[in-house]
């Protein structure tokens, strides 16, 4: 995984410490005259404080719920496991296997074609499944870097602007560019395709995805001690219900898809008819016969074979013993003697 590109946990720790150091300067800058001393030294102060801190750090701790790594190593497992390379040679195979029997004719013929097809749309549906989980990984880790990168940048600004107004007293306002709650989901999803996504990975694709996502713009800080310290509640709640949405939007996906793959009855899963077994009794040449050697007089034959077959295989454990079999099958191991 490359190196941290987010505000980790531990840096979310320090600001969690600092917005409530600045904040208990706040409160000690509104006190009229001597009050700011005599306030500091209670004991029910830093109560307070230490119960204020607790707050805030419930509250950012509601922010860094999503991990970046953890997401991050799950897109890239999902997109190595499934990258275009096996997808390629998976949809090759099953085409081989389909060109091997174009021209078979008869009742068994056509069923093994059409269970080949039954397996080419299978596996295009979870293809599809796999692309659109991908999609939503790249949201999702798009989502859990942007709410740190916002949190912090509210905190900051938030400090500043307190800062500001306690060294000057005058009014201060700055503004907050988020971009939680801009439509990050969406966004990503709509314009981002998986399997580009996929190879080109979460760090290639990172600049793109960054480039997708709009902003809107709050304010902190105000013209008194009361307006700058509620501002910072005002912009973090605007912020928490915007997380919130977006993280609905992902859970609403999850359930959405998982309801279709419980409904889904693949018609993979059910049995070829016994005519496609060539070790049933129901087997004949008849349905499953090539141009080449027409029906007719070539039954016999086919039906000779199959015996010899079936036979060859109830033998198979005397088969197991015979020394030129163990070395065709890879188990001709010298054995200690």
């Amino acid at each position: 995984m490359v190196g941290c590109q987010w505000p980790d946990d531990n840096l979310i720790d320090t600001k969690v410490d600092e917005l409530t150091a600045e904040m208990r300067e706040l409160i000690l800058h509104a006190q009229p005259g001597n009050v700011p001393e005599i306030l500091a030294d209670q004991p029910g102060f830093d109560v307070y404080i230490n119960n204020l801190n607790t707050k805030l750090t419930v509250d950012a701790y509601a922010f860094i719920s999503l991990s970046p790594p953890e997401i991050w190593e799950s897109f890239h497992g999902i997109a190595s496991a499934s990258g275009e390379t096996y997808a390629g040679e998976l949809n090759h195979t099953i085409g081989a296997i389909r060109g091997s029997v174009s021209d078979w004719e008869g009742a068994a013929a056509e069923a093994f074609s059409r269970h080949v097809d039954d397996i080419q749309m299978f596996v295009d549906f979870q293809r599809k499944y796999v692309d659109e989980t991908l999609q939503h990984l790249a949201a999702t880790y798009k989502l859990a870097v942007q709410i740190r990168e916002d949190y912090k940048l509210l905190v900051d600004q938030w400090m500043h602007a307190s800062r500001e107004y306690r060294a000057s007293a005058d009014s201060e306002q700055l503004a907050v560019e988020l971009k939680v709650g801009a439509g990050i989901v969406a966004s990503v999803v709509a314009a981002v395709t998986a399997p580009g996504v996929a190879v080109a990975g979460l760090a290639g694709g990172a600049g793109a995805i960054g480039a997708l996502v709009e902003s809107y713009t709050g304010t902190v800080g105000g013209a008194n001690a009361d307006d700058i310290y509620n501002s910072y509640q005002r912009i973090y709640d605007q912020l928490r219900y915007s997380y919130d949405q977006e993280l609905e939007q992902l859970r609403l996906f999850v359930v959405d898809r998982n309801d279709q793959i419980l409904n889904e009855r693949p018609h993979l899963y059910e049995p070829l008819p016994g005519t496609c077994d060539v070790d049933g009794p129901d087997f004949r040449y008849e349905n499953f016969f090539h141009d080449f050697t027409p029906v007719g007089g070539f039954e016999s034959r086919v039906e000779a074979e199959r015996q010899k077959y079936i036979a060859e295989k109830n033998q198979s454990s005397e088969l197991s013993l015979n020394p030129i079999h163990r070395a065709l099958s890879g188990s001709d191991a010298e054995r200690p003697r």
